[in-house]
């Protein structure tokens, strides 16, 4: 389990990185679409933050702020 979480944390980590370099880019897309992109992407971790008993406990909370924004 430990080993299969630092594994899915790296891939994360290297995801952001690609990002990251795209948003200093020069991007096509409107700006809405990148920051609601931006947005979906910071909710990853959430994902990946289970609780004892195997839920997301505030993952209702940040996408209705998200999508609210």
């Amino acid at each position: 389990m430990e080993e299969a979480q630092e594994h899915v944390t790296n891939m994360i980590s290297e995801e952001w990185k690609k990002l990251n370099k795209e948003l200093v880019s020069p991007n096509p897309l409107p700006a809405a679409f990148t920051k609601a992109s931006l947005n979906f992407a910071r909710m990853v971790p959430l994902m990946y933050s289970y609780d004892d008993n195997q839920r997301l406990p505030s993952l209702d909370e940040y996408m209705k702020s998200m999508l609210h924004a």
